[in-house]
């Protein structure tokens, strides 16, 4: 991540990250436990047309671009993940 992202965003901010993988019970649980440390969060799940995958929305407020990069580290190391922003 470039960090000129603070540039363009100011911390403590509320951040969307929408995670898309395989549609089971680990990826899920997965998700939430990058998160267990965030009290105030919103975990909004969809699943695909065809069941396949699902694609969980996960609102939280970030407190520096240090945070959110390390959020993003643990996302991408997700077992089952196929998209994330």
């Amino acid at each position: 991540m470039s960090t000129k992202l603070d540039e363009y965003i100011d911390f403590p901010t509320i951040f969307t990250f929408k995670i898309v993988g395989d549609n089971s019970s680990t990826f899920t649980v997965g998700v939430e436990s990058v998160f267990d440390s965030y009290p105030e969060k919103s975990i909004v799940p969809t699943e695909s047309a065809g069941g396949k995958y699902i694609s969980l929305s996960v609102t939280t407020e970030i407190q520096s671009h240090d945070e959110l990069k390390s959020l993003y580290e643990k996302i991408a190391a997700l077992r089952g993940l196929r998209f994330y922003v």
